[in-house]
């Protein structure tokens, strides 16, 4: 049981993966509110902890519930991409990913990190 999301913060070849076992009905809004403080949208370290803040905020501190890695672990929901480099967000469903990563060269072509934010893109998504 659960709701599994995973939300990927990429800057060049580095990807940073977050998972949520139970967040699936508030990811993409949780990561929405992290990049509305509208800081380091540039610097992809800080991003991911920000963003990372962000999706643990309901429930800091256990021990279950959230992960970080460097690939996809378990999923049930179009995985969300931040992208430092394009700074765009995009979705990508987990049959396009290669060895359980994002491929090689993917960008984001979706809308800015400032649309997203700023509700211009709201129904952006995959559909399930």
């Amino acid at each position: 049981m659960g709701s599994r999301s995973n939300v990927v913060v990429k800057e060049g070849s580095s990807q940073v993966w977050f998972y949520g076992h139970w967040n699936g009905d508030r990811y993409v809004a949780d990561a929405r509110k992290a990049l509305a403080r509208r800081v380091r949208w540039d610097d992809g370290p800080y991003l991911a902890r920000i963003v990372f803040d962000g999706l643990v905020a309901v429930d800091p501190g256990r021990e279950t519930g959230f992960g970080i890695t460097d690939s996809i672990t378990d999923n049930e929901h179009p995985i969300l991409v931040l992208d430092v480099n394009s700074q765009r967000v995009s979705f990508v469903q987990e049959s396009e990913l290669k060895d359980r990563r994002l491929p090689e060269g993917y960008r984001a072509e979706g809308p800015t990190f400032a649309e997203f934010v700023d509700g211009q893109a709201p129904d952006f998504a995959v559909e399930e």
